[in-house]
């Protein structure tokens, strides 16, 4: 990306991440070579710099990252290329130490390719390419990081689940709206009420000549959704 350019950091970059344990850590991913590193941002406004945080250790993740998403709590989940997900769990947030945890199709996710985490509700939201998956407990401070499996999200996510949409990118709401971006189609979903509770209304959104792919990204701002 151009905010690494200036860094003269070398490889790939495909993602940036933040953890809410490190406000002044801009976590980077990278491909060809894979791996992770920390960016420190120091000053404000346009005064703002960006340097390589050698004082970090991420020499032990050495796969293609290609997402990064930083739960409540402050832990990280790596989405790699062809690897499953990458759980950094951090046991000392002042000292930077942590434990890696790895997670693929023996622990239940349908491919090992294309896992993005979102949080939602103490769980971890998974959109895949077979549709939305949730981990089967909740990931709170208690949770066992070694025990964690995948199964398929059954209230959202059904309709996903059943149509095997391939899911790249979602929003939640303060609302109980999610936004669903599949690849070239966004879908809105509406929590029911009433009679209705405990189900949702899986509306696709008219782009009209607005053109969506796997890579797009969703922003939503003051109620209006952004598409880049």
């Amino acid at each position: 990306s151009k905010i690494l350019e200036k860094l003269h950091v070398t490889g790939t970059n495909y993602c940036l991440g933040k953890s809410k344990q490190y406000p002044g850590i801009l976590f980077a991913g990278f491909g060809d070579p894979g791996g992770l590193k920390a960016i420190k941002i120091t000053g404000k406004g346009e005064s703002k710099t960006l340097t390589e945080d050698g004082s970090w250790d991420f020499s032990k993740i050495t796969n293609d990252i290609r997402a990064i998403h930083g739960d409540p709590d402050g832990h990280l989940w790596l989405t790699t290329r062809y690897k499953g997900i990458i759980h950094i769990r951090f046991s000392d947030f002042r000292n930077k130490q942590y434990d890696i945890y790895r997670y693929d199709m023996q622990h239940g996710l349908p491919q090992n390719d294309w896992n993005f985490a979102y949080s939602h509700n103490q769980y971890l939201i998974i959109g895949t390419r077979k549709g939305i998956y949730r981990s089967d407990t909740k990931i709170d401070r208690q949770f066992k990081p070694e025990l964690l499996r995948f199964v398929q999200e059954s209230t959202f996510g059904k309709w996903f689940n059943l149509t095997q949409q391939g899911v790249s990118n979602i929003i939640f709401c303060n609302t109980g709206t999610i936004w669903v971006n599949c690849i070239d189609k966004i879908f809105k979903a509406t929590a029911g009420t009433g009679a209705t509770s405990g189900k949702y209304d899986i509306q696709r959104l008219p782009l009209q000549k607005t053109r969506t792919s796997e890579y797009t990204d969703m922003y939503l701002e003051d109620n209006i959704l952004w598409l880049c």
